[in-house]
């Protein structure tokens, strides 16, 4: 099995395109499938932004606007946080992380951003 810290990847705080990746879920860095996936997206993107409080999360994404956001979001968090950032023009898309498909999928169609 591949395992990597974050230590041992060069992150940069800073983004060099229009396209963010921002994950929020208050396990990013608990369980190894966060960390494992966390791991691999850093590979392929340029920018990944985590975050495991909603307001912040929300704070920074209603701050930037030149760039395109893909949000990635737990599903603890989803019911209640992507009524609130579902309109705004930085929302590219939205992917909801949970292992647990039904338990959104009764709201999750009233979305048009919500891509899986």
């Amino acid at each position: 099995m591949f395992t990597m810290t974050d230590s041992s990847i060069n992150i940069n705080d800073e983004n060099l395109e229009d396209l963010t990746v921002i994950w929020l879920d208050e396990n990013i860095n608990k369980t190894n499938d966060c960390l494992d996936t966390k791991t691999r997206l850093r590979y392929v993107i340029n920018y990944l932004k985590t975050f495991i409080d909603p307001d912040e999360c929300i704070d920074y994404i209603t701050s930037i606007s030149n760039e395109r956001v893909f949000l990635i979001i737990s599903g603890s968090f989803g019911e209640n946080i992507i009524p609130l950032i579902s309109d705004l023009k930085q929302i590219l898309s939205i992917y909801i992380f949970c292992s647990n498909k039904f338990k959104y999928e009764q709201w999750a169609h009233n979305y048009e951003k919500i891509q899986g």
